[in-house]
């Protein structure tokens, strides 16, 4: 989607412009350019997006009266190294903050933090997930439960690499047969991006496709992930592989990777303890359901993975700010409130006047349910025989 034809309202071409607007179309312009994988794309004149993002990062740079980048190419340049609260004022909203930068220094891709900014920004359009999950709801809601849509969520989840004949088998499943055409439309060929020497490398902890380095190392475009090779694909041997596409990956493989994480480590550390998926009826992607042996209250958790927690908070939708606080919990990795200390502070500075979930990382979600837990065997061993 173009954005100086699809968001005329957001993206002006002339006046003045809000720094979420700029951030945003840079974001989408830095998406496209890499989808293109086509160094011609960095010769003039440059694709519309990217013009639009770098007439109006120059602009500001100049109003704020700082050097602008010399070109396109300088622009990367900065994408790649300048942490965004180092750009210049009007480029980048007040409350960005931290190190992260828009392209990764080693791989030159765009970051979590630069998909978040593309498409959950005010005015983006519509991100794939959203559309696609909902239309996997909507096809499985005919069936009168909840397992083909889960089903799928765990494909998503667990597979999102498949071979030209792991597709064929998956759109041959009959638990997937509403979901058959959709399955083929997400799963694309995987890009040469990702090819070394005739061969895929599939991260072993994310199961996605690395991207080469140089010194024959590999990256992960899943922030925090070391990128160990897990399975190899020869290309000659399977062909191309088939790849979910980014959204998916980001907003679907990742928060159910670190989601099955934690579920192993509630069912292995805390006996006794319940953990299921379950359909959210708030938002799109399934939550677990966390039972105790005493058969009291059932809390839920809903599991997210963002950079950005100004996003994260904007991309909820009205009815996830329901449920007890004490019961419902948005959980996001340990790593991201390591990375940005005022983590669960800008989260809850997005949503003046909220209240419901509390937002925590995943090992303070562990501390509560293992307090929980303390607590009722306290009270069992008050109670006596």
């Amino acid at each position: 989607m173009r954005p100086d034809e699809a968001e005329q309202d957001a993206l002006p071409r002339q006046g003045p412009v809000r720094p979420e607007v700029v951030l945003s179309g840079l974001a989408r312009a830095l998406v496209l350019l890499e989808a293109t994988e086509n160094v011609r794309s960095f010769a003039l004149p440059y694709p519309s997006e990217a013009q639009w993002a770098l007439d109006r990062v120059v602009m500001l740079s100049l109003l704020a009266e700082e050097d602008p980048p010399l070109g396109l190419a300088d622009l990367l340049v900065w994408a790649r190294t300048r942490p965004l609260e180092e750009w210049p004022a009007g480029v980048v909203p007040g409350y960005e903050s931290g190190t992260e930068t828009l392209l990764d220094p080693r791989s030159g891709r765009p970051t979590d933090l630069c998909h978040e900014w593309a498409w959950h920004a005010p005015g983006a359009p519509e991100d794939l997930h959203h559309l696609v999950l909902r239309e996997a709801r909507k096809r499985c809601s005919g069936l009168g439960d909840s397992t083909a849509f889960l089903a799928f969520h765990t494909l998503l989840v667990r597979r999102p690499v498949l071979t030209a004949a792991e597709l064929y088998d998956v759109t041959g499943d009959l638990l997937l047969e509403p979901l058959w055409s959709l399955l083929t439309e997400i799963y694309q060929p995987a890009s040469d991006l990702h090819v070394r020497a005739g061969a895929y490398a599939v991260c072993e902890r994310c199961g996605i496709l690395l991207t080469p380095l140089d010194g024959d190392l590999w990256w992960c475009e899943r922030a925090g992930c070391p990128g160990d090779v897990g399975r190899v694909l020869e290309r000659d041997q399977t062909g191309r592989p088939f790849q979910l596409q980014r959204p998916l990956r980001q907003f679907v493989t990742g928060p159910g990777v670190i989601e099955t994480a934690l579920r192993n480590m509630l069912v292995t550390s805390m006996p006794g303890v319940n953990v299921d998926p379950h359909l959210d009826p708030v938002g799109d992607l399934p939550g677990l359901s966390v039972t105790f042996p005493d058969g009291g209250d059932r809390w839920d958790v809903r599991v997210r993975d963002w950079a950005q927690p100004h996003l994260l908070a904007a991309a909820l939708p009205e009815e996830a700010w329901t449920g007890h606080p004490d019961t419902t919990f948005w959980v996001v990795p340990d790593r991201r409130i390591e990375a940005r200390e005022d983590y669960v502070r800008a989260f809850r500075a997005a949503s003046p006047g909220r209240t419901g979930p509390a937002l925590m990382s995943t090992g303070e979600l562990m501390r509560r349910i293992a307090e929980r837990v303390d607590g009722m065997r306290r009270g069992a061993l008050d109670a006596g025989p």
